[in-house]
């Protein structure tokens, strides 16, 4: 599947404009040091892309298959050993 860099940065983008909303209210309303700040914004950001990132190579990879879209659009070529026995 043509499904290499696209859901990642799909799900980058969409993490990004939400946990943006958060970062700027945070730091609006509370101060804490730049070092700890960054460690946790890292460390939240990083498992929320990670968690985002299932569901979007789901669904780029549903809408691909949808599609009909294949690698080189050619027909999936299956090995011997996995085809159906007569």
């Amino acid at each position: 599947m043509p499904a290499d860099d696209t859901p990642i940065y799909i799900a980058m983008v969409i993490v990004v404009h939400i946990m943006a909303v958060f970062i700027t209210l945070f730091f609006y309303f509370h101060y804490i040091p730049g070092f700890f700040a960054s460690a946790m914004w890292l460390c939240l950001l990083t498992v929320t892309c990670c968690i985002v990132l299932r569901i979007v190579k789901g669904a780029v990879i549903g809408v691909l298959l949808k599609l009909d879209l294949w690698r080189g659009n050619r027909e999936l070529e299956l090995p011997p050993s996995a085809e159906w026995p007569e």
